[in-house]
């Protein structure tokens, strides 16, 4: 057995084994859990990355942690494995995994075996042994009984070391566009608080900002319907938008629902949407929002879903999008929400919501300005998102 995609020098055939043959599974140390220690739990990884862990004594620490780490251990989470929030340990000290993950330490390369883990294949495998359906959870003896398919050291340390050069980009493209949105938060921050100023183009000043109401500067608040009462979702060629498919300011219709002309001529009695207005969440995660400019005459929201048509004379549409989605009205918004399980706004409240404007030209040169900020992001994204699917590709061809 081989894969379809190898190395030229390289001639063996793989072999296939258990991976309690390639790996210890939860080895069995011999010393002495140290006093005081990192703990990693299962919220402690994402992405690969160890993004948070806590100090902690012995005497505090919960029963789960229990998996004393030796660098270059892999950790593989066991509960919802789909995820596949593993961890490649590479630090040195005293660490402590939740049992939680399987502790897995290589007999041969452990950057492969980290690597194979992330296979379609593996996971396969790992999904169809799980038990439980919210949270479907495989125990280590049957991680031990996984089969395997892998080749000599030598090779294991050549693919390894080339989708380390990957993992490695993807690393800096992150902290690239992580850092590209914290500037972009302190940017709008020094706007919005009028630490920062433009001026025309003869440089003076512009007016000084005026306050107003939110419902002063839109022409038409309005929602859509519940499909539960008016129709039926998953026919038609219609996008029907809910909260879940506006997220960081785009929408993903990945998992979108669809309607029919007749549902949508129900909902259009409501809300027509057209280029300009802003749509937002105003259920759950209230203000995530998008700005439509794509001639959105096949896009329908429901009930959760605001829809703002701005009054163009008085408000830019852009600018309106930046200032619903700034964290300090975002939090207002949460703080007039009611709810316990999940917490809503309603539309009188948002309307009644005091903000402060500048002139329309000053808006016009603001939203230019962090428009340009997130085309910037918005490229370096589309180049993270590019390397991970290529990474994704790889995995697949490189493997068994």
């Amino acid at each position: 057995m081989k894969p379809s995609l190898r190395f030229p020098e390289f001639k063996d055939e793989w072999q296939e084994k258990r991976l309690g043959d390639v790996c210890a599974v939860n080895p069995r140390n011999p010393l002495v859990m140290p006093d005081k220690f990192y703990y990693i739990d299962l919220e402690s990884v994402i992405d690969g990355r160890l993004t948070q862990c806590k100090k902690m004594k012995k005497s505090d620490a919960p029963s789960r942690a229990q998996r004393l780490l030796k660098k270059e251990d892999v950790l593989f989470q066991t509960v919802r494995p789909y995820q596949k929030n593993n961890l490649f340990f590479n630090k040195n000290g005293n660490f402590v995994a939740s049992t939680g993950y399987a502790q897995l330490r290589a007999n041969d390369s452990p950057s492969f075996l980290y690597q194979l883990l992330h296979t379609n294949n593996f996971i396969e495998k790992i999904l169809v042994r799980c038990t439980g359906s919210n949270y479907p959870a495989i125990n280590s003896e049957d991680i031990s009984t996984v089969s395997v398919i892998i080749p000599p050291r030598k090779e294991q340390e050549k693919i390894a070391d080339f989708l380390r050069g990957g993992d490695e980009r993807m690393v800096l493209l992150e902290k690239k566009v992580g850092a590209m949105r914290e500037y972009k938060k302190g940017v709008m921050s020094a706007i919005f608080s009028g630490k920062l100023r433009f001026k025309d183009e003869n440089g003076n000043p512009y007016p000084d900002w005026e306050e107003r109401r939110l419902g002063d500067v839109i022409l038409r608040f309005s929602t859509g319907l519940n499909p539960r009462t008016n129709f039926t979702l998953g026919n038609g060629d219609n996008y029907y938008i809910t909260i879940k498919n506006i997220k960081e300011g785009s929408l993903d219709f990945s998992n979108a629902e669809k309607i029919t002309d007749e549902a949508k001529t129900k909902i259009n009695l409501r809300s027509s949407l057209s280029n300009g207005d802003v749509i937002m969440s105003s259920i759950g995660n209230v203000g995530e929002a998008y700005l439509l400019q794509n001639n959105p005459e096949n896009w329908d929201i429901n009930e959760s879903v605001f829809a703002l048509k701005p009054n163009l004379n008085l408000i830019d549409s852009r600018f309106l999008y930046f200032l619903i989605t700034r964290p300090e009205f975002r939090t207002n918004m949460a703080n007039r929400s009611t709810g316990s399980s999940f917490k809503s706004i309603k539309l009188n409240e948002l309307k009644i919501m005091t903000i402060k404007l500048p002139s329309l030209p000053e808006q016009q040169k603001i939203a230019d300005f962090l428009s340009a900020i997130d085309h910037k992001i918005e490229l370096e994204q589309t180049r993270l998102d590019r390397t991970k699917d290529f990474k994704k590709g790889l995995l697949q061809r490189m493997f068994v």
